[in-house]
This record gives C-alpha cells, structure tokens and sequence, in this order.
C-alpha cells in the first residue's frame, strides 16, 4: 500500500465513546473487514465461552460508521499484569487459549482474504489473524475475570486491511508487547519470560498446529528485524538503543524457549 494512501486511512480514523456505545469510523473498506471479523469473532466466544467480544449493533455501511456496545469495569491487560499477583498466570493461560480457538475457528468470505506482507508469512501455517493482538486491545472483566477482546482491524503497520497469514504474527505481536512493557513496569520486567512462556506453552497445548522450535525462532528473526531499527531515521538514538535491548532480550528468550 502506497504511504500516501496508508495516511489518507489513518486520517480517518475516530473512536467516540459514549454512555452505551462505542462509535468508530474508519475507511468502508477497512470497516466491513472489521466489522465481520468481528460479528465472526463474536458467535466463536460465545460458543466456546473463553472470551467475549463486544456487541455489533449498527453499520452504516457506505460511511464506514460502526456502533459496538459498551462494556463496562473491564481493564486492558497492560494495567492489570503491571501489578504482580497469582491471577497474571491464569489470565494470560486464558488470553492463550483464546488465540488458539480464534485461529482455529476464524474464517471470512474469500473475498475478505487479505495476505500480511512477505515478511510476516511463513509457507504451511497460515491462519485467519486478529492482526492487533496486544495488551491494549485484550482486556479482563473486573466483575468476573472473563477475556473480552476488542478492536479486531489488523494494525496499521499492515495497513489496516490483512486478514490472513501466519499464526505466529499474533503469537509475537503479544510476546513483542509483552517485553516492551518491562522498560515501564519493575514488577512486569522481572514476570515477562514467566508470562510470555505460559502464553506459548498454553497456545500450542490447545492450537490444532504443533510447536516447531526452529520455525520460532526463525520468524521471530523475521519478525523483530534489527535492520529495520536502523532503517528508521525518524527515531531519537535513545529509542532506537531502547529498540535494540527489547530486540536481544526477545532473541535470548526464544533461544532458550522450550516447551
């Protein structure tokens, strides 16, 4: 997708929360995606009773206008694991298992198969992808303890509309989130390898694929490419060092990574 049209798309972008609904409206385009993975996503929770998803309740379709329902005391898991206590390992074995049925039982129309970008694919593993799974878009219900997963448009980086690719992007993008937060939070920087092997452990024990060690860590090469930080002129020499540390400490754990 060409920068120029990627911007116009980002542009257009609003969320408004209301009393009892959640208004976003995007680029049409990007929006049916959503707005099917979503009601998809939806009857999957439901079904399995892992995780909820908030209520579609209106689309304006040629606008791109789409109203969700509001859920009320949930908290995004940043906020919850930055503070240590024993409910993190079942919350995040959760947030596993939910992934896992999400790529086994997600599936669009034909016409809504959007591959990632080449660098993100790995040939014999492909799967339909929330595309946005990190700490802010999974939440916890504060009245229950259940999952409740928002935001199903696939990140911007992929210019918002790929549906379909590798299993693994979701797998890292929540790793990646995961060890980001340990330069924010002490108590999250010393749980992070904890946190995010129960997040692998308990995603292939309940995922149709199997654990390949050597296909890990050779998407996680693809994946968090240090060549690609240097390529980023527009970021401060801290950041950048920032990027590099988070970078070795991903490499570290996942070649000490087993199951």
């Amino acid at each position: 997708m060409e920068n120029k049209e990627l911007n116009k798309i980002i542009l257009q972008h609003e969320i408004k929360i209301h009393k009892n609904v959640v208004i976003k409206s995007d680029n049409p385009k990007l929006m049916r995606i959503e707005v099917e993975k979503t009601r998809r996503a939806f009857e999957i929770g439901k079904n399995c009773g892992l995780f909820r998803v908030p209520r579609l309740l209106d689309f304006n379709e040629p606008k791109g206008i789409v109203i969700f329902e509001r859920l009320y005391n949930i908290q995004n898991i940043s906020k919850i694991l930055a503070i240590q206590h024993k409910s993190n390992i079942l919350h995040v074995k959760k947030i596993a298992e939910s992934l896992a049925v999400i790529h086994r039982e997600l599936i669009l129309p034909e016409n809504m198969i959007s591959p990632l970008p080449d660098r993100f694919q790995f040939p014999g593993n492909s799967v339909f992808i929330h595309g946005d799974f990190n700490g802010l878009n999974v939440c916890i219900d504060n009245t229950d303890g259940s999952i409740v997963i928002l935001d199903w448009q696939t990140t911007g980086e992929c210019g918002g509309q790929a549906t379909y690719g590798s299993f693994y992007f979701d797998l890292m993008f929540f790793i990646n989130w995961i060890f980001l937060w340990t330069f924010r939070s002490i108590l999250f920087k010393k749980n992070a390898p904890l946190l995010s092997r129960v997040f692998l452990k308990n995603y292939f024990e309940t995922a149709d694929h199997e654990y390949n060690h050597r296909e890990l860590i050779i998407y996680m090469k693809k994946f968090f490419s240090i060549a690609k930080i240097f390529k980023r002129k527009r970021i401060s020499q801290k950041k950048r060092l920032y990027l590099m540390s988070n970078y070795l400490q991903l490499y570290l754990f996942f070649t000490l990574f087993h199951l």
